[in-house]
């Protein structure tokens, strides 16, 4: 698989570059899922290829490996960049909006800028988002409304809180934390105030050591 994604942006056309699409897509833990650090070159190198294709086959290949976190990655940058620059925009939208709505996608933040700025009918995505975040899975249903939530309208819709107060416990720890300090507001209930007391809780046990 190394060997695949090691070839020059300039000869990734034609077979040569529907081939490096299938390598990646039929083994993506290899290259662009693999650990940071064990394949970061290939990783970048990969998503390189995939955003100098400028094909209509790289489309769903560069959304489906797009997972922007806080913190944009040399992968995220290429993919981002290759967006922008595809000349099928119609077809990276279309393909974003299928993302957006599929089960275990997560949703985050800066996934929701990207569509935001390529697309343009900011609430007409977020009440997309609001609206799929309901049929994802757990993990992927709570980042999605913690988006909608935080860069969605204002004040957040009573659903949104509600639904981010019930997948709660599915955020990270460092999301967790955000929302009872700087949103506590929001989310103030009987429903959330066991899970606030646990989190103050594992916060002074360290400090008790």
């Amino acid at each position: 698989m190394a060997e695949t994604v090691r070839i020059g942006v300039a000869g990734a056309l034609g077979r040569m570059g529907r081939a490096v699409i299938a390598a990646v897509e039929a083994s993506p833990e290899a290259v662009l899922g693999a650990e940071p650090k064990a394949a970061e070159k290939d990783q970048v190198h990969a998503a390189r290829v995939l955003r100098f294709l400028e094909t209509r086959e790289a489309v769903d290949a560069m959304v489906r490996f797009f997972k922007p976190g806080p913190l944009e990655d040399g992968v995220e940058w290429e993919l981002r960049v290759g967006f922008f620059g595809s000349p099928y925009r119609s077809d990276v939208i279309a393909s974003l909006e299928k993302a957006l709505a599929a089960s275990d996608t997560a949703i985050t933040p800066a996934w929701m800028e990207t569509m935001v700025e390529l697309a343009g009918q900011e609430p007409h995505y977020f009440a997309m988002l609001a609206d799929a975040a309901g049929h994802k899975t757990a993990t992927a249903r709570a980042m999605s409304l913690l988006t909608v939530f935080i860069k969605g309208p204002q004040p957040p819709a009573p659903a949104v809180v509600k639904g981010l107060i019930e997948n709660y416990r599915s955020l990270g720890n460092g999301d967790q934390q955000m929302l009872l300090i700087n949103q506590w507001p929001y989310l103030a209930s009987p429903e959330i105030l066991p899970m606030a007391i646990c989190a103050a809780a594992s916060r002074r046990r360290p400090m008790l050591r």
